[in-house]
């Protein structure tokens, strides 16, 4: 039996959200965490959806009287528990990240990866799971096409 592939979303904004339900939608995948920055009705919805919920530093974490949600841990935490990290956050912060998984041994994909000259494509991991996508379903929409940049 085959295990799935362990992913974290360091950011859960508007395209973390978008890629941990995608992968999420996998079948060889599963989502372990996303990290929040900001403790908002979004981490709301990640916690409903079944996603672990991990504060991107220590500074970040809510008093327990403030929040129902369990948080995991930090990014730190979440890194130690994944095969692959998605980064999602802005080019500056997932240019510092990228030293933190380097230590870690995790390959990050991460969507300005481009622009800082890193190996890998964040367009390849959305152009694979677009695929997928695309194979598993009845019809057809833009949604679900891969990625012509990426091939």
């Amino acid at each position: 039996m085959n295990r799935k592939v362990r992913v974290g979303i360091n950011g859960y904004g508007v395209i973390g959200k978008r890629v941990a339900d995608a992968v999420a939608l996998q079948d060889d995948m599963e989502v372990v965490g996303v990290t929040f920055n900001h403790f908002d009705y979004r981490i709301c919805v990640a916690a409903e959806k079944g996603f672990g919920v991990f504060a991107a530093s220590t500074e970040r974490i809510p008093s327990k009287d403030s929040s129902q949600i369990e948080v995991r841990g930090t990014l730190n935490d979440l890194i130690a528990n994944v095969d692959v990290m998605v980064d999602c956050t802005a080019k500056g912060v997932a240019a510092r990240n990228k030293t933190t998984h380097d230590k870690a041994g995790i390959r990050p994909y991460s969507r300005a990866e481009r622009s800082m000259n890193w190996p890998g494509s964040h367009s390849l991991l959305r152009s694979t799971t677009a695929r997928r996508l695309t194979s598993s379903s009845s019809g057809s929409s833009p949604a679900t096409q891969p990625d012509s940049a990426a091939s």
